[in-house]
């Protein structure tokens, strides 16, 4: 019997890499209870002042202009940016890459990044700090919200379940939601994420690279040890 799987990610997020589980390993029983609402932000920032934009998540990326250069964080952030007509110029796998790749670069900026109200890394000050003037503009909010009754539900049976975690603040949200952890198999994006959560799950996997790719091969690990 294959195991369940249980996506935590914001509602997009989580549909899209359902999408790619079930390209991936087919036919699958697939929960979505998102942990993170986003909330796009009612105004719109001026981007014109700027030489280039930073995207750190696909979900700012609409608060772009189309033709504008940017550099991003994931392949996920670079497929929404080159949809939404942007220039990538450069796909980072994190946050401290981003700003290594910036500062060879030379980049004379400004520089804006555009985030949630939760992000990781300082970009913006590292590289003012380091002579590229960047400003930051938060242009969505993450809210949390409750497991559902069917996640909960699936949590506690007497069942394998693969719990893919993406950020460390879902995976802070997701145990403090969790009491019992005897069956759950979870796969970490980092080692970041991981530290956010007890050692009581059944099993804890770290991908290699945070990304969706590794993720994949990580939950395969998964399904192949409890299968």
């Amino acid at each position: 019997m294959r195991p369940l799987i249980l996506l935590t990610r914001p509602k997009d997020s989580a549909t899209r890499f359902a999408a790619q589980l079930q390209d991936r390993f087919g036919p699958l029983e697939i929960v979505i209870s998102p942990l993170l609402q986003i909330e796009p932000a009612s105004t719109r920032p001026d981007v014109t002042p700027y030489r280039a934009l930073i995207f750190t998540s696909a979900h700012a990326v609409g608060f772009g202009a189309a033709g504008a250069r940017c550099y991003v964080v994931g392949q996920t952030t670079a497929r929404a940016a080159e949809a939404a007509g942007l220039s990538v110029i450069h796909t980072a796998q994190d946050a401290t890459s981003l700003i290594r790749r910036i500062l060879a670069d030379k980049e004379p900026g400004p520089l804006l990044h555009l985030r949630g109200a939760f992000a990781r890394g300082e970009i913006a000050q590292t590289l003012t700090a380091a002579g590229c003037k960047t400003e930051e503009s938060v242009v969505y909010a993450q809210t949390p919200v409750p497991l559902t009754d069917r996640a909960k539900q699936v949590i506690g049976a007497n069942c394998a379940v693969i719990v893919p975690i993406f950020s460390p603040r879902t995976a802070r949200l997701f145990a403090q939601e969790v009491t019992d952890w005897t069956h759950l198999h979870i796969a970490a994006l980092s080692p970041a994420v991981a530290a956010e959560l007890p050692k009581a799950a059944k099993r804890l996997e770290i991908a290699h690279r945070p990304d969706a790719e590794a993720m994949l091969m990580t939950i395969k690990g998964l399904m192949d040890a409890v299968s």
